[in-house]
């Protein structure tokens, strides 16, 4: 990768590489290729000065210039990249925690005025924490002469893409530089791009879709890609929309809830502003593919040039470095009607065809207990092989002998087990389910058992081992998945229920940054269970689905409409700390799609079921409506509507009109 970036430097210095939009909107940096080898060298430098060429390095950065300096700065030291979702202001920080202790980095990068709060979340989670928190703003750029080209093979690696978006024992996929080389090129010829395409993407670059798809993708292949930030998304979805419009955007990704969310909340009157004719390739992948998306948002903005042979179903995960089947160019998704003998009631459904593998690649549809290949309409685990399957995962030497070295009967070629179910037909792939049980929310994955894990100890009146954790989707038109927790308790008090259920809801939010959006609490052995007590999962989704769960009480979260925006102020709006709390209260309402009534102020946040994603739309309509940037960290800080409340207008008081953050 270090050389495809420098030879595009030095071949085309001035080519536009990389746009960044502030608020999604104003253009607030630009690289050039010169400009990214510049910071790539600068970052290198000082990474070699301190020794750190050849080890890991871990990236605790916010989307931005800064992340692409530290990402190709540690690939231009000859070090290895471990990208992380930079820790919150306030609250725990696990995750990063765990996967610095597992890929055993010497150094974290960081950058934005985050270093106090990333050494400080450190001290706090990781016993012996004695590696340097290194800011990417205060390396000299002196030091970018003093770069040494370092020795770099194909095989060696390039990052760890982390898979678990919980709290549990992470695995680093082992990323080579062959890996992303390989892929890069067969994605980009996939999808027809050239050295004059634009890719638009608010996606993480924590995330493999983001990182690979737009970063990577466009600094090996030289082209330009236009970045916002994921919450300038969530805040307002027009913004994605008009960024391809206005930059000519031709390659975009997103998982399915984005391209919901664009047909719930983008306005007729934004609609109206909207070019989408450049737009050739939408890819849709990193969650489950649902017809009723692709059809809802071709009608939609159909009539502002989105095209339905633009839609590209897509099937991966970072386990093949990011795509593992791709439709090709031209055609219109494919949707087919499939039921099959299961004991989920919910698994007759429409498919949506995710295409074929990847030149050089091949998929497999195999019998997951047999180990056979299944005929071509049967449903079995989907099998991958090809050059682009990174070598395993890091420091797990028995895990990726089971998932990245299968073998079929009578032959020696090593596949990957997904662990997904799906069946081939016709030749393209048609993604079912999961034969693992994994939970994919907005894109992240999450393993029932970390969640497990949160809940059982939560309140005294939970049974110990007594917790199960699955996903639901409602079928619905505009239904994204609906995590659901089922827990035995030791009680039949009504206020017993609804501390148990505040105290599971408080703890998920909190540690995972998710909604929890159904809680049932049974009995004691209530539960279907193996011989040896382990929680059988699938039953109990089974009996949920069915009504047949023995339960105690249930909460829903509310599935009231939603209203899109921030609305207006009042004319006369006092601002007061009681006209503050009915503001704030109302927008709660507004993004949660509940009464304001039924709102508590007194109450946290985090009991409210405002996740990241919510989170991030409120305090974005409030600094719309009020006028003044209101950072999402303000929802740790100042924790209540009460408390978030009586701050704003205090500042309001100290500054009004300053301009300054909230």
């Amino acid at each position: 990768m270090v050389e495809a970036v420098r030879r595009a430097a030095e071949a085309t210095p001035a080519k536009l590489a990389f746009t960044f939009l502030e608020n999604g909107e104003t253009e607030s940096a630009r690289y050039d290729f010169a400009g990214l080898d510049a910071a790539a060298r600068r970052v290198a430098a000082r990474l070699q000065a301190d020794g750190l060429a050849g080890g890991r390095v871990l990236l605790a950065i916010n989307p931005g210039p800064d992340y692409l300096a530290a990402f190709f700065g540690c690939l231009y030291a000859g070090a290895t990249a471990v990208p992380c979702y930079p820790p919150r202001q306030h609250g725990k920080s696990r995750e990063l925690a765990a996967i610095a202790v597992d890929s055993g980095a010497g150094a974290v990068l960081t950058a934005g005025g985050m270093a106090a709060t990333v050494a400080e979340r450190f001290a706090e989670t990781v016993e012996d924490s004695h590696f340097p928190v290194l800011d990417v703003d205060t390396v000299d750029d002196a030091l970018t002469g003093s770069w040494t080209p370092p020795e770099i093979g194909g095989d060696d690696l390039a990052f760890l893409q982390y898979t678990s978006g919980s709290t549990g024992a992470p695995k680093g996929v082992m990323v080579r530089h062959r890996d992303i080389v390989r892929h890069v090129g067969h994605m980009y010829r996939r999808f027809e791009l050239s050295q004059d395409s634009t890719a638009v993407s608010w996606l993480p670059p924590f995330h493999d879709m983001g990182l690979i798809a737009f970063i990577l993708m466009p600094a090996v292949m030289a082209y330009h890609a236009v970045l916002m930030t994921p919450r300038d998304f969530v805040t307002r979805p027009a913004r994605w929309l008009e960024a391809i419009s206005t930059y000519r955007g031709e390659m975009v990704a997103a998982p399915d809830f984005a391209y919901e969310l664009c047909v719930e909340r983008v306005t007729d009157e934004e609609l109206s502003r909207l070019d989408l004719s450049s737009w050739r390739q939408a890819c849709n992948g990193a969650e489950p593919v649902r017809a009723e998306t692709i059809e809802r948002f071709t009608e939609k903005f159909g009539p502002r040039g989105f095209r339905p042979e633009t839609f590209r179903p897509c099937y991966g995960l970072a386990e093949v470095t990011l795509a593992a089947a791709v439709p090709l160019s031209g055609s219109r998704p494919v949707i087919i009607e499939r039921t099959w003998d299961t004991d989920e009631p919910d698994q007759g459904k429409r498919l949506v065809g995710c295409g074929v593998a990847l030149d050089g690649h091949e998929l497999a549809i195999v019998d997951p207990e047999r180990l056979e290949r299944c005929p071509d309409g049967t449903l079995g685990e989907i099998w991958v092989t090809g050059p682009s399957v990174p070598a395993g995962y890091w420091n797990r030497e028995e895990e990726s002998e089971r998932t990245f070295r299968a073998t079929l009967p009578g032959g020696d070629t090593p596949y990957l087990r997904t662990g997904d179910m799906g069946l081939v037909q016709d030749g393209e792939l048609y993604v079912a389910g999961r034969y693992k049980d994994l939970i994919i929310i907005r894109g992240r994955n999450y393993a029932p058992s970390d969640i497990e894990h949160l809940v059982g100890p939560c309140h005294p009146r939970n049974r110990a081992s007594g917790t199960a954790a699955f996903s639901v989707n409602t079928g619905t038109a505009n239904a994204a998945e609906r995590l659901v927790v089922v827990q035995e308790v030791r009680t039949r008090r009504d206020s017993d229920f609804e501390a148990i259920v505040e105290a599971i809801r408080k703890r998920v939010l909190e540690e995972l940054e998710i909604n929890v959006d159904v809680v049932v609490l049974t009995k004691p052995t209530a539960l279907p269970k193996t011989t040896s007590g382990k929680i059988q999962r699938r039953a109990c989704r089974a009996r949920y689905l069915a009504g047949s769960l023995e339960a105690l009480h249930e909460w829903r979260a509310s599935t009231g409409e939603r209203s899109d925006g921030p609305g207006e102020l009042e004319e006369g709006w006092s601002g007061t700390a009681e006209a503050m709390e009915i503001l704030l209260a109302e927008n709660v309402g507004r993004v949660i799609g509940a009464d304001v009534a039924v709102i508590d102020r007194a109450q946290p946040f985090s009991t409210q079921g405002l996740d990241s994603v919510r989170g991030a739309e409120f305090t974005g309509n409030l600094s719309v409506l009020l006028g003044v940037p209101v950072p999402a960290a303000a929802l740790y800080e100042y924790p209540s509507i009460r408390d978030l409340a009586r701050h704003l207008v205090e500042q309001r008081a100290a500054g009004e009109g300053s301009g300054d953050e909230l």
